[in-house]
This record gives structure tokens, C-alpha cells and sequence, in this order.
């Protein structure tokens, strides 16, 4: 009785230390996935922004264009 207690002790153990070690590799990818989140979203704000832009002045463009052929002496 006592060498299967031992053993299962042990076995509990092992589980234990596995645990210990997936939960640090599991912190350790979440600080990488954070910090890749942020990288993403600085980009996406970037990306937002130049595309705010482009289509600013398309619509700027565009009245501009239509005002002068409504201008235009025909």
C-alpha cells in the first residue's frame, strides 16, 4: 500500500511541477502577446490615419473637379 501512495505522491508531484512550468511559459507568452497588441494597434492607429487622409483629400479632390466643370463655359 505504501509504494502505490509513493508512487501516486510522486506522480502528483511531477503533475505539479508541470503546471508550475506551463503557467510560467503561459505568463511569459502573454507579456509577448501584449506587447504584440500594442505594436498592432500603434499601426493600425497609424494605418487609420493615412487612410483618413487619402480619403480627405479625394473627397477634396472631387468637389474641386466638379466645381470647375459646373463653372465651365459651355
Amino acid at each position: 500500500m505504501e509504494t502505490t501512495l509513493a508512487k501516486t505522491e510522486s506522480a502528483i508531484d511531477r503533475l505539479r511541477a508541470d503546471m508550475a512550468r506551463r503557467d510560467a511559459e503561459m505568463g511569459k507568452r502573454d507579456a509577448e502577446m501584449a506587447t504584440e497588441m500594442a505594436k498592432r494597434d500603434a499601426e493600425m492607429a497609424k494605418r487609420d490615419k493615412d487612410n483618413t487622409r487619402w480619403q480627405i483629400g479625394l473627397w477634396v479632390a472631387a468637389v474641386v473637379i466638379l466645381g470647375f466643370l459646373i463653372r465651365w463655359p459651355f
